[in-house]
């Protein structure tokens, strides 16, 4: 079984239109057998159109934070582990991931996103992420990455030096739902 951490928003006022992709997303990856969600959501957002599809097949375990447990009221998962604060919860959920699908979503999205990455980038975790850059949602995010780069701050070296943070290296980037599944795929 492969273990998959989809990370993403729940805001039920989020914007509509990147639920698309959540949607045709999650459809594709409940219909694989061998995946198993990990996943930090509730029923809302582009977090509960993924969640919404693997409810039919029953492969969910839940990773949530104690200060959002009053989500568990209005969801149907047998597998959860409670942790004490949001950092806990990151860390305990993407260890046992093979991979990490980012979707579009807030602020909590973006601290996981840049969490998972430097957590790789130091070899905590081996997770391959993969960010899904739908309608151009992560555009701004990625230019502060390379301005974070032309700037100085990190190193463009190989993976063997910690202070690399070569895109490529660290994570894909794509536009749609087949194409994340076909990342997950190569």
């Amino acid at each position: 079984m492969r273990n998959i951490g989809i990370l993403g928003g729940t805001n039920p006022d989020g914007n509509k239109k990147y639920i698309k992709v959540s949607e045709e997303l999650g459809a594709m990856l409940a219909g694989e057998s061998d995946l198993k969600l990990l996943w930090g959501g509730n029923r809302n957002g582009v977090l509960g159109a993924i969640y919404k599809q693997f409810l039919k097949c029953d492969r969910i375990e839940l990773h949530l934070p104690k200060v959002y447990s009053n989500d568990l009221n209005s969801m149907e998962v047998k597998n959860v582990t409670l942790y004490e604060d949001v950092l806990t919860r990151h860390s305990g959920m993407i260890k046992n991931a093979d991979y990490l699908i980012f979707l579009p979503g807030g602020i909590g999205t973006a601290f996981e996103l840049f969490a998972s990455i430097e957590m790789l980038r130091a070899k905590e975790i081996k997770a391959k992420i993969i960010l899904v850059n739908y309608k151009g949602f992560f555009n701004n995010l990625l230019s502060h990455y390379k301005f974070i780069n032309t700037n100085g701050f990190t190193s463009i070296n190989t993976m063997s030096n910690i202070y690399t943070t070569h895109a490529k290296d660290l994570f894909t980037v794509v536009t749609s739902a087949t194409e994340a599944f076909k990342a997950l795929k190569s």
